[in-house]
């Protein structure tokens, strides 16, 4: 019984890994997500040089990355589901066979050691570094290297000058990779310095030695790159300053709702009701820091007793891998508190909302790798003197521990993919609809800052054969053979205006919510299409947004989610065409409604069509 349950704590993280490579091979799209554009935009993503390489992009450099980026593109032609599958086995796997070869060496215990091992599950939850953008695993790399230079400080049967070179080595990855790897290579080179200079290594001198100089060594490689990148990013004239906002400072109450909310992330997604999350949160950063603290109280307190004496080695190995990693995620969160919480829309100003809005993307990561050592701490600090007890206990905090994640989502690794699959092909059809029309490509996804059409990207993609554009040929797009809907909208049955009043030869003043609705008759044809062909051409004296809602079949009322908008230009004269496909699986009500513009706009809808360009089978 006992050798089963160790080898399901190490085969259910193991299996994670896997689910999560084959959800993203049976849902993984070949099409650059927001970020990746940008490289294609800018007509270098297969350069080595040294300005695209230390560029300053979301104030950091990541020349690691970029260069990975650089060899994608060279050698998978920029395939997104090759590259992402590859950066998933190497860096995710790397950091989950990591995890167990330190906790192999700082944990003799078996049985604590496998329970530990089975939190690793919490960093191998979906919605992470792998789904969408190729390049957010860069987030990811300067923990694989750290992680790496703690095996070799620890592990390692390096000489001295060997081992010193190689940790700077990873140090100097580390913090090329992102500016935090650079920050958190100070603090974890500091904190192993401070351990070995404050509670020093009982019975092992050639510990003592690897961990003294290692841990110089990894400060002063962190010390390098953090002055580096902040000389690149604050200092240097010219470095890209487009994402930059609002910082939050430690006594601001945003900052400590932020930072709460991505604790909680961290152990899956939230409970329903805020209240209750923000309790569970709240509990969850209160364990991590008791622990931690009652650790280094244990650390400090030198037990002369046989039984204390034995456990020593345990407590004084574990501390040279936790210690430093529970500091350098502590200062992670400090900063991604510090530089993401007032970076927000207008709308959350609350605090309840602002803890919400933490839940959003993938920065909770760093603290998931903390889980094992925390529950490691936990049980060799709790298994002292009782060993039957003590295994009684690995296994409740085990059962706890993965009843948790059950219960909110982390052994769901399916979901998350598919729907991302579902998102890109909106974005998908979007493309292939205003590729070749003669207009410019602006999609919702691609709405970077300062960019409004991503034609350029797309050519360059093209003329460096990226993989992706093979799936996006030039061609011209038929119309549907039958029109649900056709003409002017005026005096045909069905048809109605809203906040739009005439004002002569078929032109319309906006008011507070122009709305044209659509009401067919054919509701048999409406609910055995699965995508809504409609075409709008549409004149305006402003610039604008046409919004298309539409209703699946058996639903009431229209909302933001079900609708897709197109920009429409300032040209009274000459009419805008846009072009929306509407998917819907069940079906759709005979009913559509068409803001051709908003607000107070003077616009002239020359022309409506409504076809069915999908049947439903």
């Amino acid at each position: 019984m006992r050798n089963a349950l160790l080898r399901l704590c190490w085969i259910v993280p193991v299996l994670m890994l896997a689910a999560n490579a084959l959800a993203w091979l049976r849902w993984g799209t070949d099409f650059p997500f927001f970020d990746d554009w940008r490289a294609y935009a800018s007509g270098d993503i297969e350069s080595f040089s040294v300005a695209r390489l230390f560029q300053v992009v979301n104030n950091t450099m990541s020349p690691v990355g970029f260069a990975l980026d650089t060899l994608a593109q060279r050698w998978l032609d920029g395939n997104t589901v090759a590259y992402q599958l590859l950066s998933m086995l190497v860096v995710l796997g790397g950091l989950l066979w990591l995890q167990w070869k330190l906790l192999e060496w700082a944990v003799a215990d078996r049985l604590v050691r496998a329970v530990a091992f089975a939190f690793t599950v919490f960093m191998l939850q979906a919605s992470t570094y792998w789904g969408e953008q190729n390049l957010a695993y860069h987030q990811a790399l300067p923990l694989l290297f750290l992680l790496a230079a703690l095996h070799v400080i620890t592990a390692s049967r390096l000489g001295t000058l060997a081992l010193c070179g190689v940790v700077a080595l990873l140090g100097l990855l580390a913090g090329l990779s992102y500016i935090s790897g650079a920050v958190a290579a100070v603090v974890m080179g500091g904190l192993l310095l401070l351990r070995i200079c404050f509670f020093p290594l009982e019975g092992e001198a050639a510990l003592k030695t690897r961990v003294r100089y290692g841990s110089a060594a990894l400060l002063l490689a962190g010390l390098a790159t953090t002055a580096f990148q902040y000389y690149a990013t604050r200092m240097v004239g010219g470095s890209d300053r487009s994402e930059s906002f609002p910082v939050r400072l430690p006594v601001h109450p945003d900052f400590w709702a932020y930072l709460l909310g991505k604790v909680g992330r961290s152990f899956g997604s939230a409970f329903q009701g805020t209240g209750k999350e923000l309790a569970f949160a709240l509990a969850l950063g209160g364990v991590l820091a008791a622990v931690c603290l009652l650790f280094i109280k244990r650390l400090a307190v030198r037990d002369t007793s046989p039984e204390g004496t034995s456990g020593r080695t345990s407590v004084d190995r574990l501390s040279c891998v936790y210690l430093p990693m529970a500091g350098a995620v502590a200062v992670y969160l400090g900063l991604v508190a510090f530089g993401r919480a007032g970076f927000r829309d207008a709308s959350i100003q609350s605090l309840p909302d602002v803890f919400q809005f933490a839940y959003q993307r993938f920065h909770f990561f760093w603290i998931t790798l903390l889980f094992p050592w925390t529950v490691a701490a936990l049980l060799l600090m709790w298994r002292k003197g009782q060993r039957r007890a003590g295994a009684f206990i690995a296994v409740a905090v085990l059962v706890l521990g993965w009843g948790l994640a059950g219960a909110r989502g982390v052994f769901d690794i399916g979901t998350y993919y598919k729907q991302g699959a579902q998102a890109r092909a909106a974005t998908i059809r979007c493309m292939s609809q205003q590729l070749g029309s003669g207009g410019p490509i602006m999609c919702p996804e691609f709405g970077l800052p300062g960019w409004t059409d991503w034609t350029p990207a797309y050519v360059h993609a093209r003329e460096i054969g990226a993989s992706f554009t093979k799936y996006f040929p030039l061609v011209g797009h038929e119309p549907p053979r039958h029109w649900l809907f056709e003409g002017a909208p005026g005096a045909q049955a069905g048809v109605a205006w809203h906040d739009a009043d005439a004002v002569g030869s078929g032109w319309r003043k906006g008011e507070a919510d122009p709305q044209l609705l659509i009401e067919s008759t054919d509701a048999g044809a409406y609910a055995h299409c699965r995508v809504l062909d409609v075409r709008v051409r549409v004149r305006s004296d402003k610039a604008s947004f046409a919004q298309v809602f539409y209703r699946p079949a058996g639903t009431e009322g229209f909302s933001e989610s079900l609708s897709s908008r197109g920009p429409v230009a300032a040209n009274a004269d000459v009419p805008v065409e846009l072009r929306f496909a509407l998917e819907s699986p069940q079906g759709f009500a005979p009913v559509l409604r068409i803001d051709p513009v908003q607000g107070d706009a003077r616009f002239l809808v020359d022309d409506v069509r409504v076809g069915c360009g999908l049947q439903r089978p």
